[in-house]
């Protein structure tokens, strides 16, 4: 928030919304369902069967 109060960053939201010319409430709800759907994606993934432990997976989802 610092840096858009200095106008040196545009966040997400704002870049969205230059894009593709929608309102700011829109654009929140665009981005609010692209994050879910990644969730539900990543979630999905965590589920499969992999060479990988649960353990490292659940270590690298914690940063996401």
């Amino acid at each position: 928030m610092f840096e858009q109060h200095r106008g040196h960053i545009a966040s997400s939201v704002e870049c969205y919304m230059k894009q593709y010319n929608v309102s700011e409430k829109h654009a929140y709800q665009e981005l609010n369902k692209q994050v879910e759907k990644s969730w539900k994606d990543i979630n999905q993934e965590m589920l499969r069967h992999s060479a990988i432990p649960m353990l490292l997976l659940t270590r690298v989802l914690k940063f996401a």
